[in-house]
């Protein structure tokens, strides 16, 4: 199985792999290998702001 885990700091990241994680009894080892710098992703970082209505829809 491979999971992608996004964590703000290293305190995080090794709180999920022990108690979240290292609490599932069916895994029995865990591989990590961080990516401390992302150049491009194929997402935008923020949320996409609801589209507005068109003017035709706001006089009907």
């Amino acid at each position: 199985m491979v999971a992608h885990a996004l964590c703000p700091d290293p305190v995080a990241l090794h709180r999920y792999l022990t108690r979240r994680l290292g609490g599932l009894r069916a895994i029995h080892t865990l591989e990590t290998a961080p990516v401390l710098r992302t150049v491009k992703g194929a997402c935008p970082l923020a949320p996409a702001a609801a589209p507005r209505p068109s003017p035709r829809a706001a006089r009907r």
